[in-house]
């Protein structure tokens, strides 16, 4: 960022100093850089059930920001024909992105659905190409919303929910929110690439490795191993009521077997195609 914005504005390259580029990595380590913080499931549910009808531009937008892991720009740029009502679901179309990529999606949760509607049936009384117009006394007025408006709606839905740091609900809080879930419902990068549009897959990745579920799946990954390692260390053994019994390990298997007429009968298998057989024959 500090080097294409020197480029731009000054005309300088600081890529040719390299003890600049250096310094500047060693002063980057152990940065961590400041998100947003992101809405739960049960907070959206809770926003969108509790929520009076002042909150349906704000219900709206967090609905279609979610869906379609949209940023505060696209929200703002949208227009009332990128929306489209159709037989049980809502497509949106976002012609203008920023990697210049359009993406669509759906909204197919009845809820959902029914909470766009009614924005849609208040909205299409005005004029104006703008999709997002303010809501006064139960009615949509012509005037939109502003860009810092709409990048202040997380913070006011947090605000509403009764959250603590509802200061830390930034612009990018819906787009973060929609990878969120969907990483923790257990999507995968190429899903993540889709949702968001982004062409590289480090970010997608990101949300894939601190996802809930990705964590879960290696908890257990690493808590079969060691249950595999114990039982192969383990011989094992059972009993049956025909007093045979065995051990076995990994590579090798031990049978004793009694038998009150005919005697004792030992066997010693290996996997490797190897079995000794000893049969010890009661005395007549």
């Amino acid at each position: 960022m500090l080097r294409a914005t020197l480029s731009i504005k000054n005309c300088i390259d600081i890529s040719k100093h390299s003890s600049l580029i250096a310094y500047l990595k060693k002063q980057n380590i152990g940065y961590k850089p400041k998100k947003s913080t992101v809405f739960s499931r049960d907070q959206i549910d809770k926003f969108l059930k509790d929520a009076p009808q002042e909150f349906l531009p704000h219900k709206t937008a967090l609905i279609i920001g979610i869906s379609g892991a949209c940023r505060t720009d696209e929200l703002y740029q949208m227009k009332v024909s990128d929306v489209e009502s159709l037989n049980n679901k809502i497509s949106i179309v976002i012609p203008n992105t920023k990697t210049y990529h359009p993406r669509s999606f759906l909204i197919t949760d009845v809820q959902w659905i029914n909470i766009v509607a009614e924005y849609i049936n208040l909205r299409k009384h005005v004029e104006g190409e703008k999709f997002f117009q303010q809501l006064r006394f139960g009615k949509i007025t012509k005037q939109s919303f502003g860009h810092n408006t709409i990048a202040q709606f997380p913070k006011k839905i947090a605000t509403f929910l009764g959250l603590n740091n509802a200061d830390s609900f930034t612009g990018h809080c819906f787009r973060r929110t929609s990878a969120t879930l969907l990483a923790n419902r257990g999507g995968d990068v190429l899903q993540l690439k889709r949702l968001g549009g982004w062409k590289s897959s480090s970010v997608a990745e990101g949300y894939v490795e601190n996802s809930s579920e990705g964590q879960e799946k290696v908890a257990q990954l690493l808590s079969s191993a060691k249950t595999k390692i114990q039982q192969e260390a383990i011989p094992s053994t059972s009993h049956d009521p025909a007093n045979i019994v065995t051990a076995s390990t990994s590579k090798h298997e031990f049978i004793f077997s009694k038998d009150d007429k005919y005697g004792i009968n030992l066997t010693f298998n290996t996997y490797d195609s190897s079995n000794v057989v000893i049969n010890i024959n009661k005395p007549t």
